[in-house]
């Protein structure tokens, strides 16, 4: 690595003593009194001189032609704190609820660790923190499929396996976080299908052939204010974190889907209709346990 320090030092060298030659020739009578004039040896009380101007000098060029300098640093530091940051590893991590042994809904709490397998030669293992708390529920989603209604519109069929053990008073499905773990160009039409242009949601009992309408709605996830990555200093400007965010891990943005619909409460079992108009296939469909997805960030 190329020593800022010592190119700077011998800069301001070259050019003392390249001044020095100009200032002889111009003030012959001043430069004989400091010996500038001579060749040869230069005089050693004048080299130190010299040495010491050029280190002093040096370090303030190096100061002034910082990328970030002081001030400046202190500034961002206070208005957009998170740009000085390193950005740490991002994934997503799986949580999947054995179906027999959950009874009722679990909060899983911002900042716990996980602990990756061994990977490398050296067998390292990656710890990681969750940024965001996540309900367990005693459901999972069993299969997903497409089809087509008789009027042509596709149908975006969503099976959800119930837990015979759990008590239902105490789980509240009202709010359920989706995450599209597809390809991203599929990924990103069925996050625009569902958001932006889905018909109607409908729900089917077990053994029931009517199913019933749910009025509800899927908004996308990742915006709210607790949803962030990592934490947001208060002078700074939220826009800039969403910004920074979906340039570092589009995925957190881009694949999260929450919902909202009020029948889910009361019903336990069931499977969910999505009457849209969608071009993907079942075979490019992948949602595997989306409800219990959620972004970490590692611990530093």
């Amino acid at each position: 690595m190329e020593d800022l320090t010592l190119r700077y030092y011998d800069s301001e060298m070259r050019y003392l003593r390249e001044a020095a030659k100009e200032f002889a020739q111009t003030h012959p009578d001043r430069a004989a009194m400091l010996d500038l004039d001579k060749a040869g040896t230069p005089d050693p009380y004048v080299e130190r001189l010299f040495e010491g101007f050029a280190f002093s000098m040096g370090r303030l060029r190096e100061k002034i032609d910082d990328d970030l300098p002081e001030l400046t640093e202190g500034l961002v530091s206070m208005l957009w704190p998170h740009y000085l940051r390193t950005i740490p590893s991002l994934s997503v991590v799986a949580f999947t609820p054995a179906l027999q042994a959950v009874k009722m809904a679990e909060v899983m709490p911002a900042g716990l660790e996980v602990y990756s397998r061994p990977v490398g030669p050296q067998n390292t293992v990656c710890r990681y923190r969750t940024t965001r708390e996540v309900m367990l529920n005693p459901l999972n989603i069993s299969g997903v499929t497409m089809t087509t209604e008789p009027d042509g519109r596709s149908l975006l069929r969503m099976r959800f396996a119930c837990s015979t053990q759990a008590d239902w008073s105490h789980a509240d499905l009202s709010h359920l976080n989706l995450y599209l773990g597809a390809d991203a160009p599929v990924s990103s039409q069925l996050h625009l299908m569902l958001t932006r242009r889905h018909a109607a949601l409908y729900m089917r009992l077990p053994g029931q052939t009517d199913r019933i309408r749910l009025d509800g709605y899927f908004s996308p996830g990742g915006f709210a204010e607790e949803d962030g990555l990592w934490p947001k200093g208060d002078t700074a400007f939220s826009g800039y974190q969403l910004l920074l965010e979906y340039f570092t891990f589009a995925t957190s943005l881009c694949s999260s889907i929450s919902t909202a619909w009020t029948a889910l409460r009361r019903l336990p079992g069931q499977s969910i209709s999505t009457s849209k108009s969608c071009s993907a296939r079942r075979g490019h469909l992948t949602c595997r346990s989306p409800m219990t997805r959620f972004v970490c960030t590692v611990c530093r």
